[in-house]
């Protein structure tokens, strides 16, 4: 066993400085070692290597991975743990956070735990050790975790509510006297005593624990009501203020960060006069903290506490008297850090100027002039911060421009119109990049203003601005070109005037224009395009120059989506209809544009030509929508006629990612038939061009079998053939044929069993090819008896290529990735729901087996759309084999059937699920298929309570309570009801349900 435990340190060691090629081998050896078990005899090997881990090892970082799968199994597989074996892990008081989750998620007793809590915290109170005060701060932690780290959140959440309700406030009392006691001293207890008080103040009140981003720094703390004495009595906030001053600057953020917690406590725990003394207690620590030297971690977080603070107490601001002493410490100390913030800290101090601006206090009309040059400063940022903003962290910049949009509409409008104006006026050829850059950050923050523009709010003033601006910008791009692709400061200019164009559509194409009357004629007045249908067309012009011309991606995606836009608004679709640009787009050769295949490029070029289909083959057109069609596939026809796979295969390419644009666009039968028709002649130059692929061309291949899966998918009306019609006999057979014969150049990568040869060249394809079979057998186009009865194989081609690599996916593969486990879990939804009398005549047992042990792992940890889709196949396997059960199935099934019953009812039982029903419905089948199995499961659960048996027995039964023995929805309905009754009866009574472990 030593020489085991050697070898898996060694393991986890080589995962710690793994290279980045070596990552999946050394993950899926991990995987092996600690693979989750399925019963509590695979969990007892487990636990074993995870204590010799933990005991043994000498490198913390093995520890801690050791310690990390034990937390996860008792996350996930907590129903497999004896209650021996929990006592015995909570005994680990070295590792205080796995005895906290122990106890947190109610797998003691839960009549126990709180005694056992009351009882630390008094100790702690009494004398204050490290270790008890890790396991109080590890049990705050454990109570709160984000939704997505845990399994039964919904379960979990009823706890923590108790916890917050009975012993947070105790916590919190109790960790702040003992602060004030030690704060002179900055020793650990110090300063685990403020994570507590961090942890406590920063609960997650309401179950919606706000990310820790802009939105997440401006919303109230929910404290409760009940807080509302400490906070004003204590005075938490002074106290830790005056902290700053006597702890080590370590301990500034922390600091700063429960300051800011109790600075946005909810304005609605305060009546009026509370709450304006709190707003004048915080006024004057803020005032105070302005003048304070913070280092750059502690200043980041000094932000955040203002635009807390700022945002729940804003509207009140005005009610304060000398709160604008404040206002003036802030402008001083915004002149001073704004020439040296980075791009988050100045995202931050213009959302706080935003709110402190809404407050409408007099001080902006006091102090007109230095708000006007703080607005300067902002406008004409230097250099390194424009650098950083266009090519370091362009994410701040799209954060930035919304708030300093809203801050800049108000105070520096006339300022932003100036400047921009005399930038483009002395513009001209051969500029630097920095001036580029100047340009666009100009035309950006236009831009910005814009979009926090109501047209009917807008003065008439502001409107003629507008139009003036907006004009200056059209004439400037009227003889502004691209002068090279390569200058990565003029494509950030150009991406500007994109967004000016989407900002501009949103403000002032959404109807005829009468409403800001004012803005259209002094546009008309400084450029040359007189009506909305110009500026449409103009906009259309500048995008097909983008695009034909194959810029950067991200240039070409832009252009694709604002013509995106323009096309799905109302307005501004009907303005490109009148102006009948299909003759333009002709003849600019965009068709045609992209002459080398690019796979960077593929986005763009989908956008673009589902655009196009949705422009020219909508209601619009309808007596003109085929002739349009055939307009727009003239040019393929021409390419994919003299092409040859082994010469052209980039050709190739390239046309199909234009066709499934255009083919997402198609949604009526008239159109797919003849777009059906128009592709028939050319399907064995496409199966040639698959053929033709190898692993260097992995993309293309994928591309293809996209192509294909959209070509199968039921979008509006496309998809209704006629009860034996040929194009649906046609589709079925041409796309079977061409993905089938793709799975069997899949199958060598499968048989490496290589997982990351899996990952790069199997897992794509699989989740495409299990679509576009889903797609084609739910479609119901095809009535197989058909293919049959011509002695067409493609049915059975299809099936047995299902078969095959519905063996090779296991659970795990189907967890990991989400994508597969739903095209996996649907194909055979479809599978089961519509053609289960064919389907068991097929099958064969080893593809039973693994669909039946992939759906019951699926269902026993996860609650969601892929269970749900589990529980489905369930339901239709089990209704179909009822009333000839057992003797329908193998031995191996018949158990599994007991497995599926016991696993489903438990999770009914023990569980508040977000997809009850789909639980409880399949569950008739099997209660039905052994009635017997189920009356003993359901004595195996009463004997295994601790006390009133009897009172257990009386409600578990009535599980079966007017219950037909048949599959009717009456039926099942009625056993749903049932499940609720039980639940119900059982909370009624003060009765916690143990679950044996079975």
């Amino acid at each position: 066993m030593q020489q085991n435990i050697q070898e898996i340190e060694k393991v986890c060691l080589q995962f710690q400085y793994a290279e980045p090629s070596n990552i999946q081998s050394l993950q899926n050896q991990l995987l092996e070692i600690f693979k989750s078990p399925v019963s509590h005899d695979g969990l007892m090997p487990l636990l074993t290597i995870i204590f010799e881990l933990y005991n043994y090892s000498k490198s913390e970082y093995v520890r801690k991975l050791a310690i990390t799968h034990l937390k996860s199994l008792l996350c996930t597989k907590h129903h497999l743990f004896t209650k021996a074996e929990l006592v015995q892990i909570t005994t680990l008081q070295t590792v205080p956070y796995i005895t906290a989750i122990s106890s947190v998620l109610g797998w003691l007793d839960s009549e126990d735990y709180p005694n056992r809590f009351n009882t630390l915290l008094t100790e702690t109170q009494q004398s204050p050790r490290i270790e008890n005060l890790e396991l109080l701060l590890a049990t705050v932690v454990e109570m709160n975790p984000p939704t997505s780290s845990i399994l039964h959140y919904s379960k979990h959440r009823k706890t923590a509510i108790q916890f917050r309700d009975n012993h947070l406030k105790q916590l919190l009392l109790a960790s702040f006297s003992m602060y004030k006691q030690s704060v002179p001293s900055a020793s650990p207890t110090t300063e685990l005593l403020l994570k507590i008080v961090n942890a406590c103040v920063s609960y997650d009140f309401l179950g919606t624990v706000a990310d820790q981003d802009s939105e997440g720094m401006q919303s109230a703390v929910q404290i409760p009501a009940s807080w509302k004495e400490f906070v004003i009595e204590e005075k938490p906030i002074e106290l830790f203020a005056s902290s700053l001053d006597l702890l080590p600057g370590k301990l500034t953020v922390q600091l700063l960060e429960i300051i800011g917690f109790f600075m946005g406590a909810r304005r609605s725990l305060f009546v009026d006069t509370e709450r304006l003394e709190h707003l004048k207690q915080c006024s004057i620590i803020v005032h105070q903290l302005l003048g304070r030297n913070f280092d750059e971690t502690a200043r980041s977080e000094f932000l955040k506490l203002l635009l807390r603070f700022t945002t729940v107490y804003g509207s009140d601001m005005k009610k304060i008297e000398n709160i604008s002493v404040m206002f003036e410490s802030f402008y001083s100390f915004s002149m001073a850090f704004i020439s040296v913030a980075d791009c988050n800290d100045l995202i931050f101090l213009v959302q706080i100027w935003c709110q402190l601006r809404e407050s409408e206090h007099p001080f902006f009309v006091e102090q007109q002039e230095k708000m006007k040059l703080f607005t300067s400063v902002l406008i004409h940022q230097n250099a390194n911060m424009l650098e950083r903003l266009y090519f370091d962290e362009e994410n701040a910049l799209q954060q930035l421009l919304p708030s300093l949009g809203k801050f800049l509409r108000k105070t520096g409008y006339e300022l932003i119109a100036k400047e921009l104006v005399n930038r483009l006026n002395i513009y001209g050829n051969g500029r630097s990049g920095q001036e580029f850059v100047e340009i666009a950050w100009t035309i950006s923050l236009f831009s910005s203003v814009l979009s926090h523009r109501i047209s009917y709010q807008a003065t008439e003033d502001e409107d003629r601005t507008d139009g003036f601006v907006s004009g200056s910008i059209f004439a400037f791009l009227e003889y502004k070109v691209l002068q090279s692709v390569a200058n990565p400061c003029e494509e950030h200019l150009e991406i500007a005037v994109l967004q000016f164009f989407e900002q501009f559509k949103q403000t002032y194409l959404t109807g005829d224009g009468s409403s800001c009357p004012k803005t259209w004629e002094t546009l008309a007045a400084h450029s040359h395009l007189k009506s909305q249908e110009q500026v449409v067309v103009f906009f259309v012009h500048r995008v097909m120059y983008y695009i034909k011309q194959t810029f950067s991606e991200k240039l070409a995606l832009q252009a694709s989506m604002l013509f995106k836009e323009l096309v799905n608004g109302v307005h501004t679709c009907k303005l490109l209809q009148s102006a009948n640009l299909l003759s333009y787009i002709e003849q600019s050769g965009i068709i045609t544009a992209f002459s080398v295949a690019s796979h960077e490029h593929s986005k763009s070029i989908m956008l673009l030509f589902e655009s196009i289909g949705r422009l020219f083959l909508t209601d619009h057109y309808t007596d003109n929508s085929e002739t349009n069609l055939q307009n727009l596939l003239r040019p393929f026809q021409n390419v994919l006629s003299n092409c040859h796979p082994q010469e052209q295969f980039d050709e190739i390419t390239l046309v199909v990612y234009k066709l499934r644009g255009i083919l997402t666009s198609i949604l009526t039968l008239k159109l797919y038939k003849s777009f059906f028709l128009w592709l028939q002649p050319h399907l064995p130059l496409f199966n040639e061009y698959l053929a033709q692929s190898d692993s260097s061309k992995a993309r293309s291949s994928l591309n293809m079998l996209k192509f294909f899966r959209e070509l199968t998918k039921s979008k509006g009306s496309r998809m209704q053939f006629d009860t034996c019609g040929e194009y649906g006999i046609l589709l079925f057979r041409e796309t079977t044929e061409i993905i089938t014969n793709q799975i069997g150049k899949l199958e060598p990568y499968y048989q490496t069993g290589d997982e990351s040869v899996w990952v790069k060249f199997i897992l794509k394809p699989l989740c495409v090819i299990f679509d576009s079979f889903k797609f084609l057998i739910s479609s119901r186009a095809v009535p197989f008896g058909i293919l049959k009865l011509y002695q067409d194989d493609s049915l059975e081609r299809m099936v047995q290529s299902v078969f095959l690599f519905s063996n090779s996916v296991n659970s795990t593969q189907l967890q990991q990735y989400p994508k597969l486990g739903n095209a996996y879990f649907g194909l055979w939804v479809s599978m089961t729901s519509d053609y289960m009398t064919y389907l068991m005549a097929s099958i064969n047992e080893p593809s039973l087996n693994q669909l039946l042990t992939n759906a019951i792992q699926i269902i026993e940890c996860q609650d969601n759309s892929m269970s749900s889709n589990a529980l489905t196949i369930v339901n239709s396997i089990f209704s179909h084999a009822y009333p000839t059960f057992p003797m329908f199935f193998d031995v191996n099934v018949s158990t599994q059937a007991a497995s599926f019953r016991n696993v489903i009812f438990e999770r009914l039982m023990t569980n508040e699920l977000e997809t009850q029903w789909s639980f409880s419905r399949p569950l008739l089948p099997l209660i039905l298929c052994d009635p017997e199995g189920f009356q003993q499961l359901i004595l195996s659960i009463i004997g295994y309570q601790h006390t009133s048996v009897d009172e257990f027995g009386t409600i578990l039964f009535g599980i079966m309570n007017l219950l037909d023995p048949n599959l009717s929805i009456k039926s099942r309905d009625r056993l749903t009801n049932n499940v609720e009754t039980v639940k119900r009866d059982l909370r009624n009574a003060s009765l916690t349900l143990n679950y044996p472990n079975l």
